[in-house]
């Protein structure tokens, strides 16, 4: 994820929240951002246990990164088609802040709640997980599969080098994001499964296109679906003063 483009992506998060209304509003945001950020301090042992597993997990999926790499380089021949290019479009900032954005507008417009909420969850899970992806991508700074350094070439605290931004995927970080804060707000079983569809793709057509590593798609997803369930939970008991459904994102369509 091009650092531009982080940036771009947080100043778009914070004028739609200027816009008037009572619920989900700036100063929501900056309370819950702080809550965020006193995330680690309020950790239990599960929550460190769950940290370090999935370290490890990736730490093992580097041993197997080289293979996978090869075997999608060997087969490559669809890396420009239409479900790659799916796959990184839904990872992308501008449609992962674009969604929540046009979200917001229309809860604004229409009085509709759940459309900003549901705007609102994706912004800051979007927000969140771009902030803490950039933080370890710059702090690691691990090599891009296309710089043919093997998959445990290591240069910390890289903070313009993009080449060096490869742990983790923020493609997959915000496609997993926005997909978890989807499927959260939706009550069909089988949709919530659909959402997560293009969130796979996005993993896969990282690999893929060879920009990640499988070890970097794995924490990728991790960290944008916590951030996603994360939100969710803390808006879980709100209770909406208009109980009109959100936006059904799939068909592209709005009901009000």
């Amino acid at each position: 994820m091009n650092i531009k483009l982080s940036i771009i992506a947080v100043l778009l998060f914070l004028p739609t929240l200027i816009l008037p209304q009572s619920k989900y509003d700036f100063k929501q945001a900056a309370n819950e951002t702080k809550e965020f950020f006193r995330i680690p301090s309020n950790w239990e042992s599960k929550d460190f246990i769950l940290a370090a597993s999935l370290s490890a997990v990736s730490y093992g999926l580097m041993h197997f990164d080289v293979d996978v790499k090869n075997f999608g380089q060997e087969n490559n021949q669809y890396s420009e088609s239409i479900i790659a290019e799916f796959g990184r479009i839904w990872g992308e900032p501008y449609f992962t802040f674009g969604i929540g954005i046009i979200s917001i507008i229309t809860g604004n417009s229409n009085g509709n709640v759940a459309n900003k909420q549901l705007g609102f969850e994706i912004l800051q899970s979007s927000l969140y997980s771009v902030l803490v992806t950039q933080t370890i991508k710059m702090s690691i700074g691990r090599a891009r599969p296309y710089m043919n350094e093997g998959a445990f070439s290591f240069s910390p605290f890289q903070l313009i080098n993009n080449d060096r931004w490869s742990f983790p995927s923020g493609h997959t970080t915000l496609a997993f994001s926005i997909s978890t804060v989807l499927a959260t707000n939706e009550k069909n079983d089988l949709l919530k499964i659909v959402y997560f569809i293009p969130a796979v793709l996005t993993g896969a057509s990282r690999i893929y296109q060879n920009h990640h590593w499988l070890s970097d798609v794995f924490m990728g997803a991790a960290i944008g679906y916590f951030c996603g369930s994360w939100i969710n939970d803390l808006h879980a008991e709100t209770e909406l003063v208009n109980p009109t459904p959100p936006i059904p994102i799939l068909n592209f369509t709005f009901q009000f």
